[in-house]
């Protein structure tokens, strides 16, 4: 499975983690920032070079604005859900996954 691995430090606002997952996923010009965007493209597909399965590991979080790190737990958790109901829905399961990490990736 693909591997991206988006690295946190330094990020100020969601709209840096937006920025960093349009680049590593390859995202078509004027997709949008929403969750609901994202999920479009990650869970229905066709707006990114790159599509499932892969897992994105958001690490180096532990400097992160409170804030910005609920957010990331609410997108991460806003794509499970999205993933469920699609598979509970329409048979399809999108093997997409965010995994958040304080420090680095553990070694697998």
């Amino acid at each position: 499975m693909l591997v991206i691995e988006l690295d946190a430090t330094g990020w100020q606002s969601f709209q840096d983690f937006n920025k960093a997952l349009k680049a590593a996923l390859g995202s078509c010009d004027g997709h949008g920032n929403s969750i609901d965007a994202w999920i479009d493209s990650i869970i229905y597909g066709g707006m990114n070079e790159v599509e499932a399965p892969y897992v994105v590991w958001i690490t180096g979080t532990a400097g992160c604005d409170v804030t910005l790190k609920e957010e990331l737990v609410t997108f991460s958790e806003a794509i499970s859900q999205a993933r469920a109901w699609k598979l509970k829905h329409h048979g399809i399961d999108v093997d997409v996954s965010f995994r958040i990490r304080d420090g680095s990736r553990p070694s697998d």
